[in-house]
């Protein structure tokens, strides 16, 4: 099951969520969350992660078993004033990338980030042997 590899990799994988939001300076923070929203490991910016969960936790409560996975590529979640890009990782598990409308509006390299997301995703997953 992914949560139990994604948990056995913890520490791992905070590093690779920080990495991610230091690169990416528009970003507030990085979560992986369960079908509830409940956060597995996650790393934010301190103000942020209240925030960041109530908006991407009513997104991912939705029940998405329905979907196959390719179907699927990111959800977005939007709040007020922020918005987050959500990932199926599996049928339970997602990865969750939160940010403001004032940064990411007038970002240049949007494009990249989304593919360094996928890439993140994809990293995540092999740590877990999917």
């Amino acid at each position: 099951m992914l949560e139990y590899a994604i948990s056995s990799h913890a520490e791992k994988i905070i590093n690779m969520l920080t990495d991610f939001v230091n690169t990416h300076h528009l970003v507030e923070g990085m979560t992986i969350a369960d079908k509830d929203g409940l956060p597995l490991v996650s790393f934010f910016h301190q103000e942020a992660q209240e925030e960041a969960l109530a908006a991407i936790s009513p997104v991912i409560m939705k029940d998405l078993s329905s979907l196959s996975l390719g179907e699927v590529r990111y959800l977005i979640a939007m709040g007020k004033d922020n918005f987050a890009v959500i990932k199926p990782l599996d049928q339970s598990t997602y990865l969750a990338m939160y940010s403001r409308f004032d940064i990411w509006k007038g970002l240049v390299g949007q494009q990249e980030i989304m593919a360094d997301f996928e890439e993140l995703s994809a990293r995540i997953l092999r740590l877990a042997g999917k």
